[in-house]
């Protein structure tokens, strides 16, 4: 089973092959939500045989205190041994969809272009059942538990065991 988990206050999590997903929503405090992020995420930790996790970006400012949560959980997460995969591999996955209607699928609101592509792609894969169980979610929830389907999904194809050294070569 794989893990993979998108970071943040809200932080988007699945399993696969399972069919696990969800969000944990997290508090602003960097150590508390270290510690629901393994409380609430415990059973699939401890049952997972590897874990993926969205490696944190700061593009052309300086970090705020907004990025503290993520690192705090990514920290925390490689100290458990998961992998850490670059943003980039949402460009690796699946092209940018600037419209919300394409060849007969309609878009759930709250989707960017980028999301878009990984829900398109998704589809194609045959993952419709978890799509539409993200599809029950709050609007403001639906990118991170896509992004940690997608990601998962990632994972598998490209077969990511060795870390960041593998994810670098994509």
């Amino acid at each position: 089973m794989l893990l993979a988990l998108d970071p943040g206050v809200h932080l988007g999590y699945a399993r696969l092959p399972g069919g696990e997903l969800g969000v944990l929503v997290l508090p602003q405090d960097p150590e508390e939500a270290v510690r629901r992020m393994v409380e609430g995420l415990r059973p699939l930790l401890l049952t997972s045989d590897r874990i993926v996790v969205e490696g944190w970006q700061v593009r052309g400012k300086r970090p705020g205190r907004h990025t503290l949560v993520p690192v705090a959980l990514i920290g925390a997460l490689v100290a458990l041994g998961s992998h850490v995969v670059p943003p980039t591999w949402k460009r690796a996955f699946a092209p940018r969809v600037p419209l919300t209607h394409f060849a007969g699928l309609s878009f759930p609101s709250g989707l960017d272009p980028t999301d878009r592509g990984i829900w398109l792609r998704l589809h194609l894969d045959g993952y419709g059942p978890l799509l539409k169980d993200i599809q029950m979610l709050p609007k403001r929830y639906r990118p991170h538990a896509l992004d940690a389907l997608g990601l998962a999904r990632y994972s598998l194809l490209h077969g990511i065991k060795e870390g960041m050294d593998h994810a670098r070569a994509v």
